[in-house]
This record gives C-alpha cells, structure tokens and sequence, in this order.
C-alpha cells in the first residue's frame, strides 16, 4: 500500500513549488552579476535594484509586509548590464549608481530623507575622470571603507579595465579616477572581471578575472585584498600603494588556473568568513555546453579550491538555428556573506534550472545540498544574496525567465524569500 500512498502524493503534488515565504517581488526586472551591491538591508528595510525590459532603473524597498517602489530614469537602456548599485550613507540615505552598458558617464542619485524611497535628488553626472564624465563606464560597485572615511567607487572604464575612485564626502566629490589592474602591455581587448566585498571597516576584496572567457581560452580566478593604502596579496604581502596602480596583472595571486582541467572560469561572488579571510565562488568552463561550480578559500596558508557541482550549460534561450552569443553565462552562484560555508546557486535539474543552497563543513572538501525551487516551469537563475541581512527579513533574490534571449532582449521578474539558517 506504501508505494501507492507516495505514487499519489506524488501525482498530487503541485508542480511548482518556491520556498514557503517566496514572492514575485518584481514582475519586470532584471540584473546582470557585475554590479554590487543589488540589494541590502539598510535599518529595518531591504532595498533593491534591477533594470526593467524597457530600460527603466529602479528601486524598491520591502520594510515587513509594505514594499515601494521608485523609477530613477525611465528609458534609461534596455540592458541588464544597466542594473544600479546601493550604498546607504551614515545617516540611511540610500545613494543608486548606474551606468549603461560601456555608456558615457556613471550617474547617481539619493533619497533626500533616511529610508524613505518618496523623495530623491535629481540625477547627476559623477566627475570621475576630472571635468569629464567618462567615455566607457560599466559595472558599478561602491564599497565603503570606514576607517578611511572613504567612499570607493569601482566601474570597468575608459581602457576597458578595473578602476577605481574615492569620495571623502560621501560622494559629492571624486578623486581623480585610476585603473587598478591591467597587463603590462595595456592590450585593449583585455577586459578582466571584478566582484568586490568589505574586508571589515578597514578595506576590501577583489577576486577577478584575466578577462571574459570568450577571449581568453585559459580565463583564470585571481585576488587582491586592498587594506591600509596598498593592495596586498591574501597571506598580507603588499604589491603596490594605490598611487602605484595600474597593478600589472601577473604579478597577482592565481586562486584557480584556467589552464587547469576544469577548463577556463568566470568569477561570481566573494566574500570574507569569520576571520576575515577571502572566499570566492566562480564557474569552470570546461566545454560552453559543461558548466561547473568551483569554491575557494584562503585557509591562511594557501587556496584551498575544490568543486561544487556541475551546472548544466548556459542558460539563456537560443533561438532555434542561431549560434549563442553567450554560452558561458551559467545559471548563477553567490556566497552568503553572512555564513560563506553556505552557498546559492542555480543549475539545470531537468528542463529548468532551479536554485538550491549548498553548504559545507570542511572548507569545500564536501557539500550537502536542498532544493529552493524544484519542478519550475520557467528558469531561476543569478541568485543575489541580500547584504546585511538579518532574520526576519529578505534573505535570498533570483530571477525567474520568461524570456532570455540576451542581455538586450528579455522579460523576467524577481522572487524574494526569507531563509533563515539552518
């Protein structure tokens, strides 16, 4: 009688289900992984960004059940590339940063009262690059380091690499902008990818990329911690003041060698654990039809890099008879910055890519694993982790497809759950 008890649950069951608490929170809205922080938790609310199918730059804030919403710049360009990036200021300003995709300028604006998304100071122009606003801006990631009392500002620039400025006046003003890192001879096709996290108050990660791994066949995972004025390696070598940069690339810390057998990789997140140590997330690329996901950490002696799980191959929807122009987008993985022995992720389980978090308790070595969303009928994919989450609120973000055809052409929403740990 058993199996035909379980057979009819089974056949009972609904055929999609979402964390318990998950809600469409947007239903038009889109962000691509380069550009952090997406969304944080600011006193008691959580703030979001994204980008619209229309090109709309926007934000939400969720405080207990009431969500508000605010559209920055309508039309701005329909490109998930465009998505905004936060940071609350001392006194609960929300400050946006946006940009479009390699556009002419990084654009801001701020809610005129702590917490309240009702009101906001008209769009400006950053002057990042002196009197003029810039020539190829994307990315933003805005990163404060308070022992300083900076504010930094990350973006991929002019020459297409990592730069770099910083506000003393919570970004009215800007130093001169600089690159950061770029490879001896400056080639201007090298374009390597960056993920930022706050290294305490003090400074901040960067794990990045050689470059986008359609270019560089043996793409690789490298780091750089910026502390104190100088940016170091993880064990606390230093390898140049800031007004030293351009850092040549090569003489950065490989994390993972794309030359390895897992193939060329992608860079995802980072974040640091309890002791202040790096930990990175990142994709292996093996073939564009083989995704894979990898996790490393600095044990206070060397990398410690293992696998994770295969991810199935690139999400987005190629039309039937087309080449896909981005086969080495993966589903999506993030660390959860409070606890980063605990990732989320997204991978095919049978027709759709689902999201699922993943934990370990001996540095990467093993993994156990729960489905978040299982039987979808549209793709979950790129989680993003809610910085400074605390219980109670949003925790986890994800967008669900409709329709991805590429980073121009797409309709999709975002879910929210609250997941406490286990």
């Amino acid at each position: 009688m058993l199996p035909f008890l379980l057979l009819t649950a089974w056949l009972q069951a609904p055929p999609e289900s979402h964390p318990q608490d998950a809600l469409l929170l947007v239903p038009d809205g889109a962000w691509c992984w380069f550009a952090d922080p997406r969304a944080l938790r600011s006193g008691r609310a959580t703030w979001v960004g994204w980008v619209d199918s229309g090109g709309d730059v926007c934000v939400g804030k969720r405080e207990g059940e009431s969500w508000s919403t605010a559209t920055l710049h309508p039309g701005f360009e329909a490109d998930d590339h465009a998505c905004p990036a936060l940071w609350a200021d001392a006194e609960g300003r929300m400050h946006v940063f946006y940009s479009r995709h390699n556009g002419s300028g990084m654009f801001e604006r701020h809610t005129l009262h702590p917490g309240d998304p009702s009101e906001w100071t008209p769009e400006r122009v950053l002057r990042l690059y002196g009197e003029r606003p810039g020539r190829r801006t994307t990315y933003p990631n805005p990163v404060a380091v308070p022992s300083e009392g900076r504010l930094y500002l990350l973006w991929r620039g002019d020459d297409w690499k990592p730069t770099f400025s910083w506000s003393e006046d919570e970004g009215e003003t800007w130093v001169p902008a600089q690159t950061l890192v770029a490879p001896a001879q400056r080639d201007p096709s090298n374009r390597p990818y960056v993920k930022v996290a706050p290294h305490g108050g003090t400074g901040f990660h960067l794990a990045f990329t050689d470059g986008h791994p359609r270019l560089e066949e043996k793409n690789s995972i490298r780091y750089l911690c910026y502390e104190e004025g100088r940016l170091r390696r993880a064990d606390g070598t230093p390898l140049a003041s800031l007004e030293e940069c351009p850092v040549d690339i090569a003489r950065t810390e490989v994390v993972y060698d794309g030359a390895s057998p897992g193939g060329r990789a992608w860079v995802w997140d980072v974040a640091e654990d309890g002791a202040g140590r790096p930990v990175i997330v990142f994709s292996m690329l093996p073939s564009e039809s083989e995704h894979h996901y990898g996790y490393a950490r600095w044990n206070g002696e060397c990398w410690d890099v293992h696998p994770i799980t295969p991810a199935g191959g690139w999400f987005p929807q190629t039309p039937p008879g087309k080449v896909e122009p981005e086969p080495h987008y993966s589903g999506g993985i993030v660390l959860d910055h409070t606890h980063p022995e605990v990732v989320y992720l997204s991978r095919r389980v049978g027709e759709h890519f689902e999201i699922e978090r993943w934990e370990t308790s001996d540095g990467g070595a093993s993994w156990s694993s729960r489905p978040l969303t299982r039987g979808s009928s549209h793709d979950q994919v790129r989680p993003v982790y809610v910085r400074n989450a605390r219980p109670g609120g949003l925790t986890l973000l994800w967008m669900e497809v409709d329709r991805y055809r590429h980073y121009t052409d797409y309709r999709t929403g975002l879910r929210a759950a609250s997941l406490e740990r286990d």
